[in-house]
């Protein structure tokens, strides 16, 4: 008796053990899953996100036109600024340009400064005030879709006012012309203006790695912290693709996502990846 019950005190944790490993394996398989059924459902949302791309001939540099690409660039890199200066999620930027991007597409035809090339995409052009009028309305309208995910519960455009913005301006823009703005853009998009962004594709793929139980023991350890350093190196790309028209009208949000994680790993040493 006395030799029975360590056994049987050891046979009881045994079986425990099991039973939590088992338990472990249901939870990882299941966040597995639920991983992969979030990443067909964005495989299948972002289609209808996609920035129409219409080549120019009239140039022999498609992916930075002028003055587009460089008016561009400048808008995503003061974007990133009002984020930052606010502590928002820099996701918002990305949604920002996705409505930026689709909206210049759809908008009616003119003629503002088109003459030299008759394609669609230069007979789009409109002047730097439009321009900065809208880039600065698909920002506030990004940071309104966001508002779920600030801090304290306080949402970011409650935060940063729209007078805020007309500061932001100033005094270029009256409230008035970003509420307008605003409606017009809502209504050629038809309201669709909460983009999967590669930044949200990038946790669900990392997320279809490998489990720990295929790792080997002595690579455990180290595993969580690859993984993090693959996250943030892949997020940084992410955001930097935002600032590029030519890969936001090209590829997809999941493509730039599964690119850069694939630079990441590039970037670590390869003893690092098990």
């Amino acid at each position: 008796l006395h030799h029975s019950m360590p056994i049987e005190g050891n046979m009881v944790s045994l079986v425990g053990c099991d039973t939590m490993r088992q338990t472990g394996s249901q939870y990882q398989k299941a966040d597995e899953e639920l991983a992969l059924d979030q990443l067909v459902a964005l495989l299948a949302v972002e289609r209808s996100y996609e920035v129409p791309y219409v080549p120019c001939r009239s140039i022999s540099d498609e992916t930075d036109r002028l003055p587009y690409g460089e008016w561009r660039r400048k808008i995503c890199q003061w974007a990133f600024k009002v984020v930052d200066h606010f502590r928002l999620d820099r996701e918002v930027v990305a949604c920002a340009l996705n409505i930026f991007d689709r909206y210049l597409a759809v908008r009616p035809m003119s003629l503002s400064f088109g003459d030299a090339c008759p394609c669609p995409s230069c007979q789009r052009s409109i002047d730097s005030r439009c321009f900065q009028l809208t880039a600065m309305t698909s920002l506030y309208l990004a940071m309104k879709v966001y508002s779920d995910n600030s801090d304290e519960g306080i949402a970011p455009y409650r935060r940063l006012r729209l007078s805020s913005f007309v500061e932001l301006s100033r005094g270029q823009f009256c409230a008035e012309d970003i509420t307008e703005m605003e409606s017009v853009i809502l209504m050629d998009l038809k309201w669709k203006v909460h983009p999967p962004t590669a930044m949200t594709a990038v946790s669900y793929l990392l997320r279809l790695m490998p489990p720990h139980n295929c790792i080997p023991y002595a690579s455990r350890k180290s595993y969580d912290l690859v993984l993090h350093v693959l996250h943030e190196l892949a997020r940084y790309l992410t955001e930097l693709s935002v600032c590029l028209g030519s890969v936001c009208t090209v590829h997809s949000a999941s493509e730039v996502a599964y690119a850069a994680i694939l630079v990441s790993m590039d970037l670590l040493t390869p003893s690092a990846l098990p």
